[in-house]
């Protein structure tokens, strides 16, 4: 089922993060998921996400996380 036009879940977004948690690109979470769920999603809706939810804050901390455990 495409998505295109139309609002991505709570799941979607959380999956996501994820993988960007994780250190993939926007644009490769974009692949992944077009392909699993058969979406049109963009990288730059990935980035966008990314920075309204301050996903860069949460994996700077995670990589802190790692160095002091």
């Amino acid at each position: 089922m495409s998505k295109e036009g139309r609002s991505y879940t709570t799941e979607d977004r959380q999956e996501a993060m994820g993988l960007y948690l994780r250190g993939h690109t926007s644009a490769d979470i974009a692949r992944k998921m077009n392909k699993r769920y058969d979406y049109k999603i963009t990288g730059e809706t990935i980035t966008r996400w990314a920075t309204k939810g301050g996903w860069d804050e949460h994996r700077n901390q995670v990589e802190i996380d790692l160095i002091e455990h």
